[in-house]
């Protein structure tokens, strides 16, 4: 989607990217039209307000808010991809970010016991300059050839570990 970027739709995007490395295809941030959201060679991350696997849509706002089944964009893909679990096991990130994208950083927070004030000022400067750079493309202009490949490299090396470990 367009707008401020999240780390599930970032996360997801390369997921995607390390699954099909193979194919040559557009990365776009926008709104998606009723005719891709019912294409399943388009897919859709974190916008939509559907959650259907088969049709390749990944959006989680529309599930229910609850800490017990809290899910975002990387998540669902996860699922698709059979490595969710390894990744809830191996990555604390990986739910605590989840759980701050799904609930809201303030709920999170106060779930851990903290306040998002004290977490804030713990953001990693380069994630943001990963955000920066996913929120510099949107509409019909396609995401950036560098970005594209450096995010395929990062959901390979997820997709690889996972898939390696679970041998």
């Amino acid at each position: 989607h367009g707008g401020k970027s999240h780390t599930d739709e970032i996360i997801a995007t390369a997921l995607i990217l390390g699954a099909f490395r193979g194919l040559e295809f557009p990365v776009y941030r926008k709104n998606p039209s009723a005719a891709e959201l019912d294409d399943p060679n388009v897919w859709v991350v974190d916008i939509g307000g559907r959650h259907e696997p088969l049709l390749s849509n990944f959006d989680h706002h529309q599930l229910p808010q609850n800490m017990g089944e809290a899910n975002c964009a990387y998540s669902l893909v996860c699922k698709l991809f059979g490595i969710d679990e390894y990744m809830r096991k191996y990555y604390k990130w990986y739910t605590e970010w989840m759980i701050i994208d799904h609930l809201g950083p303030f709920t999170w927070a106060a779930y851990t016991g903290l306040t998002w004030d004290t977490v804030s000022g713990l953001l990693n400067p380069v994630a943001e300059l990963v955000h920066d750079e996913f929120e510099s493309f949107s509409g019909e202009e396609e995401m950036p050839y560098s970005l594209k490949q450096r995010l395929q490299s990062l959901g390979l090396k997820l997709i690889t570990e996972s898939v390696g470990f679970a041998k």
